[in-house]
């Protein structure tokens, strides 16, 4: 299960970013605005992965410490 949400969180850092290239160019063809967006993509994608993997790492402990009592 671990694999899993390392995966999801790969291909949400990977999405993110260029979702934000693509609305860059969009609204800015010209500027550096698909710049500043995919590193917000990547920020983003980054902090919203760990999040899950941390919830997901407190739920299996959670589970392992029920198990054994």
């Amino acid at each position: 299960m671990a694999y899993a949400m390392v995966m999801q969180m790969i291909f949400s850092v990977i999405g993110l970013a260029v979702f934000g290239i693509y609305l860059g160019r969009k609204i800015d063809p010209d500027g550096n605005l698909a710049s500043y967006l995919a590193a917000i993509g990547l920020f983003l994608g980054l902090v919203v992965g760990y999040m899950g993997l941390h919830q997901f790492i407190k739920s299996e402990d959670r589970y392992e410490r029920t198990q054994r009592d």
